[in-house]
């Protein structure tokens, strides 16, 4: 099965080529906007959300620099759109796989299997 592929089924996409954004106290009201619509596509999988879907809350709080890139990540992981999204309607396993995707970027590692000598 190809990357694109597997990808797609957790909601996430192939990596780009574009540089990792990071919010400076010297970021402009545009920056803080593409940094607002990264962290949606990578933890909704997709930045075009209908109004009545985005955090308005965590975003303004981010806007003002009351709040961290990490602390909105944890509101939009914790929000009732994510759990309706990704929570409620998978199987545990496939739960904890997406979450690894959508907050770490990763896949979860497997525990190495014991050896018994």
């Amino acid at each position: 099965m190809a990357i694109t592929t597997a990808g797609s089924r957790l909601g996430t996409s192939v990596f780009t080529n574009s540089a990792p954004l990071e919010l400076l106290p010297t970021s402009t009201p545009r920056d803080i906007e593409a940094v607002i619509l990264a962290v949606y596509q990578q933890v909704l999988g997709n930045p075009h959300l209908l109004a009545s879907d985005r955090l308005v809350i965590p975003e303004s709080l981010l806007r003002d620099r009351k709040i961290t890139v990490q602390e909105f990540v944890r509101q939009l992981a914790k929000s009732d759109l994510y759990k309706q999204k990704f929570f409620h309607n998978c199987f545990q396993s496939r739960t904890i796989e997406m979450n690894y995707k959508h907050l770490l970027g990763r896949r979860p590692t497997a525990k190495p299997k014991s050896r018994t000598i």
